[in-house]
């Protein structure tokens, strides 16, 4: 199934999908790369641990807040400027090695990433056809999707072989070009509310409603995701397709790519049945972890289940940003700025609670709480307006 965007808006969507698959690198790279980045700083993996949850809290506080301070410019300029500062960060960060200043820098970086993603997605959707206008914030979703599934694996490998200044350097100048591509023309700001008007979605119980089924929705999400490597592991060992190494690599990778198309077959659904799409696919995701917790003796099996994992998983991001578009249309990029940070206040209640039923039980806890998780969310959707 293809994910396609009438022909005259293609040349502006690559850039956001493009700048989309830079700013999640930005993010991600930190986790993957905490090792090197401890003994590029001398401190220990703990403390610089502290620089990933700068990035998130940023994204989902002042994010938001600049979003709205930035309602008024032209999206496009909003999205250069977004660029700009973070080549400028990502130049900054492989010059000076300090603590403090890399603090600094990820405080700025998770704030550009909440205004760049929902300005983006609300950009591309305005500029479609309407009959393309899901389709256009797939594509912007899906650099999301390459950057965490395809782009930060392969930033991690390089970094033993390069280094972080050079990964940084690349970051900084694959910034640098989304800066260039994107248009230089200013694109007319829509009509967007006032401020305080764009403020008055926080009163309405119904959109407040899409943002917690996001919240939960992304709980759901990263309950299991957080320690898919331990789903791996327990699910083939060593017996299959040789070391855990190569197998960890293998089932990522078609979890990647199940992603893809998970993202795309949101893409025909979402738009017509908004909640029904996101219950489904959150709750394929708690279903598939029950199983995968349960199998162990079916390597084809878990190796579908797998891919059925990452089709719901990357399905539901598409599902969430949607749902929140359609809900909110007098004020799209602050919604979906919101709708980023419960999201992310999501992904910790969901690592949170993984963590805790991890401690108590091992693998075989983390899904009664997804089944919870999702038989939660499923009963906020229902309260949702029937239009949406």
């Amino acid at each position: 199934m293809k994910v396609g965007v009438s022909p005259t808006t293609r040349p502006t969507v690559f850039p956001l999908a493009l700048g989309a698959a830079v700013i999640v690198t930005t993010e991600f790279l930190f986790v993957g790369a905490l090792p090197a980045i401890a003994v590029s700083l001398q401190i220990t993996e703990s403390h610089a641990s502290i620089l990933i949850s700068l990035f998130a809290l940023s994204a989902a506080i002042l994010g938001p807040l600049l979003t709205l301070v930035w309602s008024d410019y032209s999206p496009t300029v909003v999205l250069k400027r977004c660029m700009l500062a973070l080549m400028l960060s990502h130049l900054a960060l492989a010059m000076v090695p300090n603590l403090w200043l890399h603090g600094g820098i990820r405080i700025l970086q998770g704030a550009l990433l909440t205004p760049f993603i929902s300005v983006a997605s609300a950009l591309a959707a305005e500029l479609a056809p309407p009959k393309d206008k899901i389709l256009a914030v797939a594509r912007v979703n899906l650099g999301t999707i390459m950057g965490i599934v395809f782009v930060v694996p392969a930033f991690i490998a390089l970094e033993a072989y390069l280094g972080l200044t050079v990964l940084f350097l690349l970051l900084a100048g694959a910034s640098l070009l989304t800066h260039v591509l994107l248009p230089s023309t200013p694109v007319p700001a829509s009509q967007t509310s006032s401020i305080a008007n764009q403020l008055g979605i926080l009163k309405q119980p119904m959109v407040l409603r899409h943002l917690a089924a996001s919240a939960l929705t992304f709980a759901v999400l990263f309950m299991p995701y957080s320690f898919i490597r331990l789903f791996i592991n327990h699910a083939f060992g060593t017996a299959f397709l040789g070391t855990n190494e190569t197998v960890a690599s293998l089932v990522l990778l078609l979890f990647g790519i199940a992603g893809i198309w998970g993202n795309s077959l949101a893409a025909h659904h979402v738009e017509k049945h908004p909640r029904l799409t996101t219950g489904i696919l959150t709750t394929a995701v708690a279903l598939c972890t029950a199983m995968l917790s349960v199998v162990t003796n079916g390597a084809w099996l878990n190796l579908l289940l797998f891919a059925l994992w990452g089709t719901a998983h990357s399905g539901s991001f598409l599902a969430c940003q949607i749902r929140v578009m359609q809900a909110t249309p007098q004020a799209r990029a602050f919604a979906l700025s919101l709708n980023i940070a419960v999201c992310n206040l999501g992904i910790a209640i969901g690592a949170s609670a993984g963590s805790i039923a991890l401690s108590h039980g091992g693998l075989g806890f983390i899904w009664p709480g997804c089944i919870l998780l999702s038989a939660l969310t499923i009963t906020v959707l229902a309260r949702t307006s029937r239009q949406v």
